[in-house]
């Protein structure tokens, strides 16, 4: 049987929710403006992933599906984000005490690719925000896909967040993210946003509940030195110590 064959006899024993309410994407095909080459990505305070495997997790919303175990990707690094949906709290209250609890946070995420030959892609019905970030699922349909083997595509994190009061409306937050790039055909940010390997500054919203992963024009996106990347990095590390960097920050 092919990986489609395998996929489709996977979705017949979900629910029928669930299978109206998903679309089979497969390797290289476009679909309602995503694409991909091949890999799908995935964002983690957690540095040290060795392997993945799709799980019915624990951070879903009450409105999201809870029924089909998987791991939780998108196409660009700005969808995974939004999906994670925890910069915020990650950015404000995990500022690492050196506490065991905190161990996994760094001051930033871990940028994973995971290859693929098929991908459930589920609409709003399931997943709420599923259009803003274009979220994908990766489902053990086969023996070979039970297991995971991620590629380290990148390092993500924010050197600052400035928050503003707008009367009537949600707090606007913009921020500055710097991206290293490990993978060598490059990531892709947004929608029409091309990473290639090397180092970024990426100024712009700090995502809300209205943010998409088209929003390309919200953004300004610089290459940078890896000298000024690491001096920043180095910095902010730092900052989140309140003292001399402790070896766990130095990711």
């Amino acid at each position: 049987m092919s990986d489609r064959d395998d996929i489709i006899a996977f979705l017949d024993t979900c629910s029928e929710k669930v299978q109206r309410n998903t679309e089979i994407i497969e390797t290289g095909h476009v679909v309602a403006d995503s694409s991909n080459n091949g890999f799908l990505l995935h964002v983690s305070k957690d540095t040290n992933i060795k392997q993945f495997i799709p799980v019915i997790g624990h951070r879903q919303a009450n409105q999201e599906d809870r029924t089909v175990p998987r791991v939780t990707v998108a196409p660009s690094l700005l969808g995974c984000l939004i999906g994670y949906a925890s910069v915020h709290n990650d950015f404000l209250s995990l500022i690492s005490d050196g506490s065991k609890d905190q161990m996994r946070y760094k001051g930033g995420w871990k940028i994973y690719a995971l290859s693929f030959k098929c991908a459930l892609k589920p609409n709003n019905r399931l997943v709420y925000d599923a259009s803003n970030s274009d979220e994908h699922w990766l489902v053990a349909y086969n023996k070979e896909t039970a297991s995971m083997v991620p590629e380290v595509a990148g390092k993500a994190f924010y050197r600052s967040i400035t928050y503003v009061a707008v009367s009537g409306k949600e707090v606007a937050a913009d921020g500055s993210m710097y991206v290293e790039v490990m993978k060598e055909n490059g990531i892709r940010f947004s929608k029409n946003i091309f990473l290639s390997k090397g180092y970024w500054v990426v100024n712009g919203p700090v995502f809300n509940g209205s943010s998409s992963w088209k929003n390309d024009s919200d953004f300004r996106v610089n290459q940078i030195s890896r000298d000024e990347y690491r001096a920043v990095k180095n910095e902010s590390a730092a900052l989140l110590s309140h003292t001399e960097s402790p070896n766990y920050l130095k990711w």
